[in-house]
């Protein structure tokens, strides 16, 4: 019955039990529920950032937080590019600074930035840039560039 009850938790429709799957992906001692309980509590973040994005931002970085591997960061990083704001452009550009994230987070920066951009190309801008300084990548710089020559044209 506790196991039908966690898997029902964490498959909820809706965001309603998210902080205590936050909850117990930072406290539970196993590691299988503690993925599940992680993988569900993103999902609804998502579905918050849906209808609420400085909600769903607030969400995905507790999640961040809580997250038990670099590849639950890697799904945050994946939610986060649903949500085209300011908020979660800094959130991605932090991801930058680690070496185990700067591919999935330069991806983050430059699918939100490219959307920011229309509302604040100088924001847009310093986020593309700072793609560029830390990435080997190649095609993220390509990506990175055609993105700048979007920021780059006047508006009409």
């Amino acid at each position: 019955v506790s196991e039908a009850a966690f898997r029902a938790m964490a498959d909820w429709p809706n965001a309603g039990p998210v902080n205590d799957l936050l909850q117990l992906t930072r406290e539970g001692t196993n590691l299988t529920r503690r993925l599940l309980a992680f993988r569900g509590a993103v999902r609804m973040a998502e579905l918050t950032a849906a209808s609420s994005a400085a909600s769903g931002v607030a969400l995905l970085r507790s999640a961040m937080e809580a997250a038990p591997r670099v590849e639950d960061k890697r799904l945050v990083l994946g939610a986060l590019m649903s949500v085209p704001t300011t908020e979660a452009l800094q959130m991605a550009q932090v991801c930058l600074d680690d070496p185990k994230l700067v591919n999935e987070a330069g991806v983050a920066v430059l699918k939100i930035a490219d959307t920011v951009g229309k509302r604040q190309p100088e924001v847009a801008r310093k986020a593309v840039e700072q793609v560029l300084a830390v990435t080997q990548n190649e095609k993220l710089r390509k990506q990175a560039q055609t993105i700048l020559g979007k920021l780059a044209l006047p508006a009409r």
